[in-house]
């Protein structure tokens, strides 16, 4: 007598373990696509980040030269220059994106400090809040402020900032 025996692709075990095999490839790629966009959203956030960062570092150089280039004139008891110096590297029309306040001095003589030089518009960040730094001077130091755009609309009048683009 001889036994029938099916193939071992058709018997029981074979079947689950074939549909065990597919489930885990189907998985894996879940897994892989999940994995991808995980990563690629990483990636986009980070560079966003890096993107910020990099704006606000670009607009705190140039302030940090302008408080430089003020303090010394100040040390020397001279008088602050008419118009902005221009920053090593930079385009005398870069000058157009910042406002140079002029009248700091009746500014100072009323309230203590006023507010020297800002940007015009708000640097437009992703992940942090839109702002702009800001020359601060309180009749002895200079000193160089971050600000949010509620917290330069707020300080607008007590610093002597009569001028800001939204």
């Amino acid at each position: 007598m001889t036994s029938t025996t099916l193939p071992a692709q058709e018997t029981p075990a074979a079947r689950q373990a074939a549909a065990r095999a597919a489930n885990e490839r189907r998985r894996r790629v879940w897994r892989n696509v999940a994995f991808f966009f995980v990563t690629l959203f990483l990636i986009l956030l980070l560079s966003l980040y890096n993107r910020d960062e990099q704006e606000v570092q670009a607009d705190r150089r140039r302030m940090e030269f302008w408080r430089e280039s003020f303090q010394k004139l100040l040390d020397a008891a001279q008088e602050l220059p008419l118009q902005l110096p221009t920053p090593p590297g930079d385009s005398a029309a870069l000058r157009d994106d910042y406002i140079y306040n002029m009248m700091y001095q009746q500014v100072l003589r009323v309230r203590g400090k006023a507010a020297l030089c800002y940007r015009t518009q708000a640097a437009q960040l992703a992940l942090r809040r839109d702002g702009r730094h800001v020359l601060i001077f309180n009749g002895r130091a200079l000193e160089i402020v971050w600000m949010n755009e509620d917290e330069f609309a707020e300080q607008a009048e007590v610093l002597g900032m009569y001028f800001h683009g939204k």
